[in-house]
Parts: C-alpha cells; sequence; structure tokens
C-alpha cells in the first residue's frame, strides 16, 4: 500500500549556503527569526523588492542563522526559470518527494496525488523549503509542507503571497543604506582601495543607486585590476549614464560588456537567446559559439567573475531574467549571426536527445519507422548517463523545442515528440510530456506529417488515460485513428492503427462500454496478426481478453501467456497482467477460491514493481473475491488496502467506490 511508505527516510540540505557578501538586512533577519522560532505552525517568509535589491541574498542568509532548528531537512526550488520554462509545481514535487526518499517508481503521476503524498510524508516534521523567484500564491500553497513546524521562505520574482492566510511574514526589500553599500564595495575591492580614494567609491555606491546587484557588478570590475583607479571608474559611469546621475542595471551591464573579452562578450549576447532556459551547460555554449571548450570556459569564468552570471553545482551556468532581458538586445554583430548560433545551438541540443533515446528504449520501432533518415551522431558511455543527460537539461529541451516550432523547424519538433516518449513516460513528467505533444501535434498540421500525428495523438491519449482523463483519452485516440489508416506506407498504418486502437480499447473498458470496446479490441487483435509480431500479437491478446466474456477470455490468456513465455525479451510484468485478467474472469464464473490464488502472484510483482495502480485492482478483485466467500472481515481489509492506494494516486472516484464498496460489506452476515 502506498500509505506504507509515508515516513522521512531522507534529510535533504538543498539551500545554497549564505553569500558572503550580504551586507546589512539585520533589522528585516532579527525579526524574521524572532518570528519564525516563536511559531508553533508552519509559516512562510516572504520576501519582495526590486530586481537586483539582494531577495535571494537575504533569504538565503535567513536560512543559514535558522537553518539548524529545522532538522528534518532543507528543500530548494527555484519557481520562475524564466518566460521560456515550461516547469511545474507538478515537476518540483516529484524533485522534492525523491530528495524525501521516494523511488522513482512510488511517486504518483497527477499533481494531486504528488501533493497528497508530500503533505502526507511531511506532516508533523520541521523543514525549511526554499522556494526562489515565486510567481504565484498557488505555488507557495502547494509546496507548503503538511501540517507541523516548518518554515516555507519566499522571495518573489512577482506578487506572489497571500496575505489573507495565516502564518505569513512578508518583507519588502529597499535598497541599501550609504554605510551598507560602501560596505558591500568594500568586501569587493578591500578597505585598502576604499581608503586610498574615499570620494571616488562614495561616487560610485550613489551611482548605483545603492543596489547590491549592481555594485556587485561594477566592484568586480574594479576588482579585476589592481591599477585602475575607482575614479577611473566613477568618471565611465558618469558617462554612461549622462553625467551624475544614478545608473539602472540595464547601465551597469553595459558598462560591465566594455571590461570583457570579445569571448566573453559573445558568451554573454548568447544568454539572451531563446533557445535555452536560462541555464547553460559548457557543451551547449561551445557549440553554439564553434569554440573550443577551454576557450568557452575561459570566456564563461570572465561572466562568473563580473556577476553577471552564476556558477550551478553542477557545473553548468545560470543567468538571472534581468541579465537575459539585457542579452537579447545587445547589439555586437549582425542579427545573421545570433541566428546561427541559437541554430548550432538547437543542433548541439537534438545530437544529444538522439544520443541518449538511442540507448534508452533502442527496441522501440517508431524512429526508424517515422525518421529512416535520423542519424545517431553522438554517444553516452553507458544508458543511465543519457537518462542522466535528459533529466538535468529537460528544461532546456523544452525551451529549445519551443524554439524550434517558432522558427518553424517543424521536423525537429515533430522528431522530439517521438522520441522522448520513454523519457518522460520514466520520469513521469507528464506536464513536460504534455508541452511537448501539443508542439509535436501543431507541427505535424503540416501535409506528409499524417503518420507522426497519429502516433503523437495515440501518445496523448494515453498520458490522459494514465490520469484518468477518460474522456480527453478517448478524444485523442479517435482522432489518431483517421490518420493512422491514411499512413503510408502500409506497414506503417498497421502499427499506427494497432497502437491507436489498443489504447482506445483500453479507454473504452475504462469507461464500462464493454460491447465498444470488445469490437475496437477484436480489430486490434486482427491487426496485429497482420503484422506478425509475436509480442503485438500477446498483447492484443491479453487486452481482448479482459473485454470478452470469462468462457472465452480464459482460453486466450493461455495462449497470450505462451506467447510471452517464448519472447527473448524479459516479460514478467505482461505475465502477471496475464494472471491478473485471469483472476478476474474466474470471479466472473463465481470460483472466487481459485481466483484467490491466480491474483497473489501478480500482486507480488506489481508490489515489487511499484505498479501501484494495477496494486490496487487486484486488492478490488481479492476483496471480491472474499466478499464471495463470505468473508467480510477479510474483503474490508483488501477494499481499505486499495481505497489507500487509490487515495495516494489522486484517484477520487476510485476512492468513492472503495467508500461504497465497504459500505455494502455492513449489510453482510458475519
Amino acid at each position: 500500500m502506498i500509505d506504507e511508505r509515508s515516513e522521512l527516510v531522507a534529510r535533504p540540505r538543498q539551500v545554497p549556503g549564505p553569500n558572503p557578501r550580504h551586507v546589512n538586512r539585520d533589522e528585516q533577519l532579527d525579526h524574521a527569526v524572532k518570528v519564525v522560532l516563536g511559531s508553533g505552525t508552519n509559516h512562510v517568509v516572504a520576501f519582495g523588492g526590486l530586481p537586483g535589491i539582494g531577495k535571494t541574498t537575504t533569504a538565503r542568509e535567513l536560512a543559514h542563522r535558522v537553518g539548524d532548528h529545522y532538522p528534518d531537512g532543507q528543500l530548494f526550488a527555484e519557481l520562475d526559470g524564466g518566460a521560456n520554462w515550461a516547469g511545474s509545481e507538478s515537476q518540483i514535487l516529484k524533485e522534492f518527494l525523491l530528495a524525501l526518499g521516494d523511488r522513482p517508481e512510488d511517486i504518483p503521476d497527477r499533481l494531486e496525488a504528488r501533493r497528497s503524498r508530500y503533505r502526507e510524508k511531511t506532516t508533523g516534521s520541521r523543514l525549511l523549503v526554499f522556494l526562489d523567484r515565486a510567481v504565484t500564491a498557488s505555488q507557495i500553497r502547494t509546496l507548503t509542507p503538511g501540517a507541523g513546524r516548518s518554515l516555507i521562505i519566499v522571495t518573489e520574482a512577482r506578487r506572489a503571497t497571500d496575505l489573507s492566510e495565516g502564518g505569513v511574514t512578508v518583507y519588502e526589500l529597499d535598497r541599501l543604506s550609504d554605510e551598507a553599500a560602501l560596505e558591500l564595495l568594500t568586501r569587493i575591492v578591500g578597505a585598502a582601495r576604499i581608503a586610498a580614494e574615499p570620494t571616488a567609491a562614495d561616487d560610485i555606491v550613489a551611482l548605483c543607486d545603492n543596489m547590491p546587484f549592481a555594485i556587485a557588478i561594477v566592484g568586480s570590475m574594479i576588482g579585476r585590476s589592481a591599477t585602475f583607479p575607482m575614479a577611473a571608474m566613477a568618471t565611465t559611469l558618469r558617462q554612461d549614464s549622462r553625467r551624475y546621475t544614478k545608473l539602472s542595471l540595464v547601465e551597469v551591464f553595459d558598462t560591465a560588456l566594455t571590461s570583457l573579452s570579445s569571448a566573453a562578450r559573445r558568451c554573454y549576447r548568447l544568454l539572451g537567446l531563446d533557445v535555452h532556459s536560462g541555464i547553460v551547460g559548457l557543451p551547449a555554449v561551445a557549440a553554439a559559439l564553434e569554440m573550443p571548450e577551454d576557450k568557452a570556459y575561459e570566456a564563461m569564468v570572465e561572466l562568473v567573475e563580473v556577476f553577471l552570471v552564476g556558477e550551478r553545482a553542477d557545473g553548468r551556468y545560470e543567468a538571472c531574467e534581468a541579465v537575459r532581458l539585457h542579452a537579447k538586445h545587445v547589439t555586437d554583430g549582425p542579427q545573421r549571426e545570433r541566428d546561427a548560433e541559437a541554430k548550432r545551438m538547437l543542433a548541439h541540443y537534438h545530437r544529444m536527445v538522439v544520443a541518449a533515446i538511442a540507448g534508452m528504449a533502442p527496441a522501440r520501432p517508431w524512429a526508424g519507422l517515422l525518421f529512416p533518415a535520423m542519424v545517431v551522431s553522438a554517444a553516452f558511455d553507458r544508458v543511465a548517463d543519457g537518462h542522466e543527460w535528459l533529466r538535468i537539461e529537460h528544461r532546456n529541451i523544452l525551451a529549445a523545442a519551443g524554439h524550434a516550432f517558432r522558427s518553424g523547424d517543424y521536423e525537429l519538433v515533430r522528431q522530439w515528440a517521438v522520441l522522448l516518449w520513454p523519457f518522460y513516460e520514466k520520469d513521469k513528467d507528464l506536464d513536460g510530456l504534455f508541452t511537448l505533444l501539443q508542439l509535436g501535434i501543431k507541427a505535424s498540421a503540416e501535409p506528409g506529417s499524417t503518420a507522426v500525428a497519429s502516433l503523437l495523438h495515440t501518445q496523448q491519449g494515453y498520458r490522459c488515460y494514465w490520469l484518468r482523463d477518460l474522456d480527453a483519452a478517448e478524444e485523442s485516440l479517435r482522432a489518431a485513428v483517421q490518420p493512422a489508416r491514411e499512413a503510408k506506407p502500409k506497414a506503417v498504418a498497421r502499427q499506427l492503427e494497432a497502437s491507436a486502437l489498443e489504447g482506445l480499447g483500453l479507454v473504452l473498458l475504462a469507461r464500462g462500454r464493454i460491447i465498444e470496446a470488445l469490437d475496437v479490441l477484436r480489430h486490434n487483435h486482427k491487426l496485429a496478426v497482420k503484422i506478425k509480431d509475436p509480442r503485438r500479437i500477446a498483447l492484443a491478446m491479453l487486452h481482448l481478453a479482459k473485454a470478452e466474456p470469462a468462457e472465452l477470455a480464459l482460453p486466450r490468456l493461455e495462449q497470450a501467456r505462451s506467447l510471452f513465455v517464448r519472447l527473448p525479451s524479459e516479460e514478467s510484468e505482461n505475465l502477471a497482467k496475464v494472471d491478473m485478467v485471469r483472476g478476474r474472469k474466474l470471479l466472473e464464473q463465481r470460483d472466487f477460491r481459485e481466483a484467490v490464488e491466480a491474483l497473489k502472484a501478480p500482486l507480488s510483482v506489481m508490489r515489487e514493481r511499484r505498479r501501484w495502480f494495477d496494486v490496487g485492482e487486484i486488492l478490488v478483485a481479492l476483496g471480491d473475491a472474499a466478499s464471495g466467500l463470505n468473508d467480510p472481515v477479510q474483503a474490508e481489509e483488501r477494499y481499505r488496502d486499495a481505497l489507500a492506494t487509490f487515495n495516494g494516486l489522486g484517484f477520487a472516484e476510485l476512492v468513492t467506490q472503495m467508500h461504497g464498496r465497504i459500505t455494502a460489506l455492513h449489510g453482510m452476515p458475519e
């Protein structure tokens, strides 16, 4: 049962350490420490203010000061990756659950189920949850732990905190005081240089408008040369800002660019492209600029040194949204050069995606059937390495797919929407899958893309089926059938139609429309026989048996078992499904004891494989068998186990059905 696994088994420490250049927010921090340590319930502390005002630095300082009071762990999430990131609370909840000790196969697919699992797992805990760059109040509510004494620290990219709820403290950060601004500059350039040019130092912090981000960038430019006079920097800033006026961040960025090498400026301009999410790795930068990686590294280090990008723990580089917006409008070089860089970065991501998927799903036929000219030009040493690359780069993959669609590279979008299915299925990132499938379906509206359109509608239908959105699943799968029949050549058309009909039959079964399901699944079986693929035939038999009466289904299941056993691939899960359906059909024949025996082995397999929906269905069947054997105590135990499983998966309708079965039991004789 899912609720057997709710204990906290990991103590993550994800929050970055304090920024050594933090200065003078002691008034707000002292108050915040007093508030949160005096709170007996979950408490939200939010920091708002202008971009570059120091929200994240102040929030990290608070986390450092109170972190020891939250022994159950620290979680960290970046909520606003910019306009090009199709991230979601669902994906962040998955990452939180993994950090808290869940295995990937334990994590449910649906947002509601993940939220329920997260709150159940964290109830009674003392966690520190850091939500950086929140955009909406809904994000904060979704990622707040269960009832306990946890601290949720929020930095707001836009006004996000809901003040109508209790347990919320909001601090609006203003510019640094003159003293704090000078202290920050001193920490960067050193006390000796400040003492040597005190007037120039005062001018610089004033020109930077006492903004921490601006002071950090300008101070870093000064610090890069021990002989460059601060007075000369002040003169430069005055010239750039039309004499004695305060600088905007844009003007600070312009000034910073003048101190960079040509290679670093090219890297900076790359940050403004929409082909990535704002977090880029060195190989992608080097590929886009046609630059050796060691030279690209030196250039990116320059950007790090002047605070235009930050280096992440995974070795990639991250630019804030303000930097990306500025970089987008940098006019160094012609537009065709920028377009060429974007094209090369997209090509890099494509090579890596193709290589990763080639290792993950070598037997999947669709790449060869639909994209016969596609070439695998890169390789990972291990399958796990390719999977890890996809996991790390998933934001960039979606950003790059969006760029490709906007640029009219519809073939690449179609290829990714087909190829990446195994990754998103395995990682249970159904939101990312939805984003990519929607792009792929739109890109398949072009003439000549009928076959791909069919497959993408089928994939979308299965996604909806897993989420139990059966209306949408049926609509998508029906939309897949006709283009499948129109596809060329005929061998591909049969494969596509069979896949669509298989999914449609399962959806109709789930909706209780048995006669329609039977007709569809019979057609699917005929197609499987024509295709002459033993595994497809075995699966078609298995699914058809689900809709047939027991006297037809039981011998068909034995045929399916015989085919699965002879296959060279590992088929223990499908063999368990054969026994699972066999148990149900024995129930239809009121052979309750034999049904119980048939269901024992698949229950063990599905629990071992963490296939929790199948576990729930087997538990229901075992409850029905116990009820048929006039054992209401055993039946109720099975139904309650099934109820807990479906509740953990977020299937409210099935939970209601279990309550109904339990209620009905109380009318049975003891």
